[in-house]
C-alpha cells in the first residue's frame, strides 16, 4: 500500500508539471496582417497540443526568432530548434507528432527518476 501512495504522489507531481518541462512550447510566429497566419494559428489549435504565438512586429523575441528564420515572411513554425517556413500542414502535423512524442518520452523519464528515487 505504501508503495501505491508513492506511485499515486509522484504521478500527481508530474500532472502538474507544464510539457514545457521536457521540452520548450512550438511557437508560431505570426503578424496580424497575415491572413495564412490566422489559418495557421487555427490548425495549431485543432491539433490540441499547446504553443505560443509570438507576432514578428510587435514581440522583441518575436523579431529575434523572425531573422533567425530567415524565412520571406510568416507564418513560421519554430519547434525543437529548427523553422518551418511556411503553411504546410502535412510537414507542421508530422513535426508536431515527433515534437510530442519526443516530450512524452522525456516526461516518461522525469516519472522513472522520480519512482526510483521515492523508493526506499
Amino acid at each position: 500500500m505504501k508503495y501505491y501512495a508513492v506511485l499515486l504522489s509522484c504521478f500527481l507531481s508530474l500532472t502538474t508539471l507544464q510539457r514545457t518541462a521536457a521540452e520548450p512550447l512550438p511557437v508560431l510566429l505570426s503578424a496580424t496582417w497575415c491572413p495564412v497566419c490566422a489559418v495557421a494559428k487555427e490548425f495549431l489549435q485543432e491539433q490540441g497540443e499547446p504553443f505560443e504565438v509570438l507576432d514578428i512586429e510587435s514581440s522583441q523575441e518575436g523579431r529575434r526568432l523572425f531573422a533567425r528564420s530567415h524565412a520571406l515572411g510568416p507564418p513560421v513554425l519554430y519547434v525543437g530548434g529548427e523553422f518551418y517556413p511556411g503553411f504546410d500542414p502535412s510537414t507542421w502535423q508530422r513535426v508536431l507528432r515527433k515534437h510530442t512524442q519526443q516530450s512524452d518520452y522525456q516526461m516518461s523519464k522525469i516519472l522513472r527518476t522520480e519512482i526510483v528515487a521515492a523508493i526506499p
